[in-house]
């Protein structure tokens, strides 16, 4: 009786150190891998708000000089004709809406 319980007590031993030593392990790998994903999760998210913003930017410069053109071309025609006042008014009426984006 007295081998079975020494046998028994060393299983219970071995198990009481190898269990808490994988449970240690399995929790210093899954913390590894979250940090490692936040960091990947975070690259690729300020990634993509930059590409944003530049594609945003290009867009808004486009927006910009094709308004600046359109206003060059009323520029330009009021300041070829030389109208009067009426004339003037009737002019910029019929550009009213002309380009609106």
């Amino acid at each position: 009786m007295q081998k079975e319980k020494g046998i028994v007590s060393i299983k219970v031993k071995l198990l009481g150190v190898i269990v808490p030593v994988v449970i240690v392990s399995i929790l210093v790998l899954v913390l590894i891998a979250y940090r490692t994903s936040a960091g990947l999760i975070e690259s690729y998210s300020e990634n993509l708000l930059e590409s944003s913003v530049e594609n945003q930017a290009s867009q808004i410069e486009s927006w910009l000089e094709q308004n600046i053109g359109a206003f060059q071309i009323v520029k330009t025609t009021i300041e070829n004709t030389k109208p009067d006042d009426k004339e003037l008014q009737t002019m910029l009426d019929s550009y009213y809406n002309y380009n609106s984006n």
